[in-house]
Parts: structure tokens; C-alpha cells; sequence
């Protein structure tokens, strides 16, 4: 008794009508069902009535969004649970979940924005604040659902006609956890062969300060302790004070993208981002974009110096080593940059969508 009403109560408070999707996507069948409604068609019988010794139909139901508490804060919408979707699987073993998403509006609410007045809308001159615009850009209200892996992008986006404008973003388990790719695993190895070569060389340099030998300067090529203290150290010819607007302008810009990247997410409490952005503590987050331009004032400012003091002791100027410097200079850095972003959390994670 207590799984029934458990379930009426899903059924009634999801934001999903599951009752218009089961009929949506069974209204076609006929002798030769597709995967996508065999398998509805199975999680419907096991539902009604429920299998008390497997519920992965129920989980799927469980797992997709509900009608959010807290509206007049911002909260606009539940996610749902994503791992307990992904978890999912029957006793078979042939019907695994498969987690959806969007975000949005229906478009009688959009339809009056166009592109060109949204091109002068910025997040940082606050008026992302819009749920109209928050809409347009891929906020708004949002939405998940919990179906069978059978089903694809594009029968979903069929079955659950909502913010039509949008399609749904769809993720698998087997999606999340596949192997690294082979650019991956050659870049994790060159990493490891560094980080054994910064431990021996920073070993090698300890122990020779430790018995107090005179150490072979090849070997501490790629010492921490020796290079950090180049690195920190400051030179009389330096324009120390450059240091501080370079640590500061990095809090700033930091500081801007982390509010950025929230507010970019689902909120609970988005009317309190907004009316933060629109204070005068808020100042400090909108203003964020001017922080960039001081790295671009102070990069001009050290090459145009460094380049003055070479020319200064050589009296010549060779264009194509000064352009291999700057390349070999940041180049690597940004290769190695990119790669960890690449080989991190959202490595081989496949979404499937609609193009």
C-alpha cells in the first residue's frame, strides 16, 4: 500500500506529466514496436502494478524532476537526481537509465526578444536578471527526465513536447565511464615522467645542500627548490610592482568567473544573485571585464620593456627570434593548460543531443 501511494504521489507532483509521455510515445505502436516503446511499454506494466523486486521503473520516475518549492526565490526548477538515474538498471540487465535534460521557456513567453536585443544584453551589466533572456540563452526553467536507454535524443524531444525551441541533452552511464583516449593516456604519461624528474632533481639538490657537495647544475634543471627560488626571487632591473597589479587583477578575474559559472547553473536563490549584481557590492562582479585589460596593458607594458633593455645591450632587433620567444614562452603553457582541462573530470563524457 505504501509503494501505491508513493507512487501517485510521484506521478502527481512530478514536473513531467507522465501520463501525456507514456502516451505520446505508445500512440503509435503497432506490430513492429520500436526499442524506445518496448521499452516503455515494459516500464509502464512494470509500474502499474509495481514490481516490489524491481523497482527500476519506479527509480525512473524518482529520479526525474519535481515541481520546485521556493519559486519566488528563483528556485525555477529541480534537476532531479542524476546518479540515481544513472544507476539504473533492471534485473535483466537490459534496461539501464538514461538521464535528460533542457532548460527554457515556452517559446509564447520568447517569442518577443530578438537576437539583436539579446546581443546587448550582457551578464555583467546585470541583465541576465530577465527569465525571459535567461530562457533565450539556455536558463530559464529547468528540466530532467529519467527514461530508457532505448530511447533516443530525438524520440524524447517527441514524446515530452516542452520549450520546443530546446533540445533535450541526454547522458548515459556507460556515456561517463568510458576509457581514456590514447592523446589522454600519452599526455598523463609525459606529466608522471616530469613530476618523477621534479622529484628527483628537487631530491638530488636537497640532499647535496644537506652534505654540502657541490651539485652538477644539468641534474637540477628541474628542482623545485632551486627554480622556485629564481622564480621568487626579485632583481634590481624588475618592475616589482607589476607583481601586486598582476595578483590582484588574478583575484578579480577569478572572483568574476566563479559568480559567472553560478550563476550560468541552476539556482535555488536566483533573485538574490540578481539583486546582488545590481548592488554596489555587485559592482566588483560586473565590473570583472576591466580586469582582463589590465593583463593586456601589463603583457605590453613588460614586452615593450624587456625589449627596450636587449635593444639597449645589442643595439639589434631580430623579429624572428623575438616572435620564437614569446612562442616557446607561452605556447607550452597553453598546450599543457588545455590538456589537463581535457584529461580532467570531463574527459570522454559523450552527451548526446540533437545538432
Amino acid at each position: 500500500m505504501k509503494v501505491v501511494i508513493l507512487l501517485v504521489i510521484l506521478f502527481g507532483s512530478g514536473s513531467c506529466n507522465w501520463e501525456d509521455l507514456f502516451k505520446e510515445a505508445l500512440k503509435d505502436v503497432g506490430t513492429f514496436p520500436s526499442p524506445c516503446q518496448k521499452a516503455m511499454l515494459r516500464m509502464l506494466g512494470d509500474l502499474i502494478p509495481p514490481k516490489l523486486d524491481d523497482l527500476w521503473a519506479l527509480k525512473m520516475i524518482d529520479s526525474a524532476s519535481k515541481f520546485p518549492s521556493g519559486l519566488l526565490t528563483g528556485n525555477f526548477g529541480n534537476m532531479g537526481n542524476f546518479k540515481e538515474c544513472l544507476d539504473i538498471v533492471s534485473k535483466d540487465g537490459s534496461i539501464k537509465g538514461k538521464y535528460c535534460s533542457k532548460s527554457g521557456l515556452p517559446s509564447s513567453l520568447t517569442d518577443g526578444i530578438t537576437d539583436k536585443t539579446l546581443n546587448k544584453i550582457t551578464l555583467f551589466q546585470g541583465k541576465m536578471s530577465q527569465p525571459i533572456v535567461q530562457a533565450k540563452t539556455g536558463l530559464g526553467f529547468p528540466i530532467a527526465v529519467c527514461l530508457p536507454h532505448q530511447c533516443s535524443t530525438e524520440e524524447i524531444n517527441k514524446m515530452i513536447k516542452i520549450f520546443e525551441w530546446s533540445s533535450f541533452q541526454c547522458i548515459t552511464k556507460e556515456d561517463i565511464e568510458r576509457p581514456l583516449s590514447t592523446g589522454a593516456i600519452i599526455f598523463i604519461v609525459i606529466i608522471s615522467l616530469i613530476g618523477l624528474l621534479m622529484l628527483a632533481s628537487t631530491s638530488y639538490d636537497l640532499y647535496c645542500r644537506h652534505i654540502e657537495k657541490k651539485p652538477i647544475p644539468l641534474l637540477l634543471a628541474y628542482s623545485v627548490y632551486t627554480n622556485g627560488k629564481k622564480i621568487l626571487e626579485t632583481k634590481p632591473s624588475e618592475l616589482s610592482c607589476v607583481n601586486g597589479i598582476k595578483v590582484f587583477s588574478m583575484i578579480w578575474v577569478v572572483y568574476g568567473h566563479t559568480f559567472c559559472a553560478l550563476c550560468m547553473s541552476p539556482l535555488v536563490n536566483f533573485f538574490d544573485a540578481v539583486s546582488y549584481i545590481n548592488s554596489l557590492k555587485g559592482m566588483v562582479v560586473h565590473a570583472g571585464v576591466f580586469a582582463v585589460d589590465t593583463f593586456f596593458c601589463l603583457s605590453g607594458l613588460l614586452l615593450t620593456y624587456t625589449t627596450m633593455k636587449a635593444l639597449h645591450k645589442t643595439n639589434k632587433f631580430n623579429i624572428l627570434t623575438f616572435y620564437l620567444h614569446r612562442y616557446m614562452r607561452l605556447a607550452a603553457a597553453g598546450q599543457a593548460y588545455v590538456a589537463l582541462n581535457r584529461v580532467g573530470s570531463l574527459d570522454g563524457i559523450r552527451i548526446e543531443e540533437l545538432d
